[in-house]
């Protein structure tokens, strides 16, 4: 090869070393990087509460079980003998109940929209 030659390749190499690429990022590229992230951590941290929450429940079931066979439980209808006396009163009692939660879903509907 002559010197020339090695001169021109060396400008060549070295003219493309100079230029950069334009690459720009997006303007929203970190908010987009931390929404990600947070995403990722919600999931998980709900991932994890939904594993304490069936942990919860079946310890509930265990623990209702084994009070069960520990005091012999019998299951039966007597504790309900004490409404045979009062159906007028258990009556009015469930329908007030329900009428009240009928106004108040009426009323939220309407401070919601209003």
């Amino acid at each position: 090869m002559d010197i020339r030659e090695d001169d021109k390749f060396a400008d060549l190499v070295s003219n493309a070393l100079e230029k950069q690429k334009e690459f720009e990022l997006p303007h929203n590229f970190a908010d987009r990087i931390i929404k990600a992230v947070q995403e990722k951590a919600a999931l998980r941290e709900a991932r994890r509460d939904r594993w304490w929450l069936i942990a919860g429940v079946a310890g509930m079931i265990a623990a209702l079980v084994y009070a069960m066979v520990a005091v012999e439980f019998k299951p039966g209808v007597g504790v309900f003998t004490f409404f045979q006396g009062y159906w007028g009163v258990v009556t009015f009692g469930v329908l007030f109940v329900i009428v009240l939660h009928v106004i108040d879903k009426r009323l939220l509907k309407k401070q919601e929209s209003g």
